[in-house]
């Protein structure tokens, strides 16, 4: 999900942090959490159910850090340099208990159990680092079946949820789902990025280069465009889905045509899932700061956005994720 190359914690535990929950949904909140380091590009994040918890990753280094929605500072979850393989952390989500995580240029999806934090298995495409970006995850809510968008390759990759499950092997081949040329056009750079379900059998990819939204049929791996009406876009990141709403996060910073770069496109999708309406951009110029990617937390009425600052020599320090609040 961007655009340069480049729980420990026992069932009592968790259960009890669950039951003192509703504070951390009040709008009285923290809406800024800090992570550590200045080089630490974080740009993907998974909010964990029913939990205060949130994650993100290094892109520089892997390492995957945890937030608490009460408490400002984040702090390391699972070391990248601990993690055969793990150079970088993109996309992230949780399909319980795993968290699952897009290595980008290492051409693997790496799967942990949230609650011990160990390593249960890489799922690699075995292409060099300048063939693939494996950039971000859509899951089945009901089979767990990831499906992960490259930047560089044009294909889908798919994880049966079969197979995320602890087995005696340890590294699996990642297998291709569908080819995504020629319908979607993989020109140099960054292509497929952000993706999200919208049914059962649909997920919406984006694409970056050419600033547009495709919807692949899981069913019969048909791909089509989806329809703006001529509304702009921006450069396709992070994606969220709320019903009928689907929320772009724009990853172009310094397009020197679109200078309100630090904005989410809200597009309210038609039925059949293939056209839309712009409706209106989400900006806030206080928190927002070159971001990659959303999150919808559970009260469906507020974003954690990563701010990636991947393009900058000059970041707003410290790296942050912020709470944005939404009105549709």
């Amino acid at each position: 999900m961007f655009f340069s190359k480049l729980t420990a914690l026992a069932t009592a535990s968790l259960l009890a942090l669950t039951a003192a929950s509703p504070s951390y949904g009040s709008p009285k909140s923290i809406n800024k959490f800090k992570l550590p380091g200045n080089t630490t590009k974080p740009e993907g994040v998974a909010i964990q159910p029913n939990s205060p918890y949130f994650y993100t990753a290094s892109t520089t280094d892997g390492t995957i850090y945890r937030g608490h929605l009460n408490n400002p500072q984040m702090k390391p979850f699972i070391n990248g340099s601990e993690v055969a393989g793990m150079v970088a952390g993109v996309g992230l989500h949780i399909h319980e208990p795993y968290l699952i995580v897009a290595g980008g240029p290492s051409g693997t999806v790496f799967t942990y159990n949230i609650h011990t934090r160990s390593l249960v298995h890489r799922f690699s495409n075995h292409l060099a680092a300048n063939e693939t970006f494996l950039n971000d995850l859509a899951i089945h809510p009901e089979s767990g079946d990831v499906y992960i968008s490259d930047s560089t390759k044009d294909i889908l990759w798919k994880i049966p949820g079969t197979s995320l499950a602890p087995s005696d092997t340890t590294d699996i081949d990642l297998t291709p789902f569908v080819t995504l040329s020629p319908a979607i056009n993989y020109a140099p750079g960054f292509n497929g990025n952000g993706i999200v379900f919208t049914d059962d059998s649909h997920v919406i990819l984006g694409d970056s280069s050419d600033m547009a939204l495709f919807s692949i049929c899981l069913s019969t791996k048909s791909i089509t465009p989806v329809d703006l009406h001529g509304g702009w876009l921006g450069g396709v990141d992070g994606l969220v889905y709320k019903k009928p709403y689907l929320f772009s996060m724009n990853g172009f910073h310094g397009n020197p045509s679109d200078p309100a770069t630090d904005y989410i496109t809200v597009i309210k999708l038609a039925k059949n899932g293939v056209s839309g309406n712009v409706v209106g951009n989400i900006t806030n110029p206080e928190l927002l700061k070159a971001p990659a990617t959303i999150g919808l937390l559970s009260n469906k009425k507020e974003f954690l956005a990563v701010n990636f600052q991947g393009e900058t020599d000059q970041p707003v320090l410290p790296y942050s994720i912020v709470r944005i609040p939404i009105e549709w």
